[in-house]
């Protein structure tokens, strides 16, 4: 397979990852960051979180998927490199150049490089969606992703 379509590939598994991963971090970082001020936090769990928002703003791109964009951003090229990462490590360690001819410790190695490269090209965009994730949805200090720049 050409090393583009296992970019493409990467990138596909990224979106699809942000269905499950936009609600479940944002409800994460608004329980995180909740008690930062030493007072009673608003929300008593991370369930009580999620309906919440989702009561007071929301389901849309105003609310509980107000992150969604830097997401997206962050998992396009992250997942996109993991998988170009991987299989093209898989590749050069391999005997043959097959993932069944690849020993343990190679796979181990192309695993980890692979998470490297993930968060290499993706931790830039992961402090931009956090600081979208944290801030107020009541009064946001950022209107979008450029605002965080």
């Amino acid at each position: 397979m050409p090393y583009s379509y296992i970019f493409l590939c990467g990138q596909f598994a990224g979106i699809v990852n942000i269905l499950i991963g936009v609600p479940s971090e944002h409800t994460r970082t608004k329980m995180q960051v909740q008690r930062e001020s030493g007072k009673v936090g608003k929300y008593s769990g991370s369930v009580d979180c999620f309906f919440k928002i989702i009561k007071s703003h929301g389901i849309g791109f105003n609310g509980l998927f107000r992150p969604y964009t830097s997401m997206l951003i962050r998992n396009l090229f992250s997942f996109g490199f993991y998988f170009l990462t991987f299989e093209y490590l898989i590749k050069v360690l391999s005997p043959t150049g097959m993932r069944k001819d690849c020993t343990s410790v190679n796979l181990m190695l192309a695993g980890a490089s692979s998470g490297i490269m993930f968060w290499l090209t993706g931790f830039p965009f992961d402090v931009i969606k956090t600081k979208i994730m944290a801030d107020s949805l009541e009064n946001p200090k950022f209107k979008g992703f450029i605002d965080c720049f």
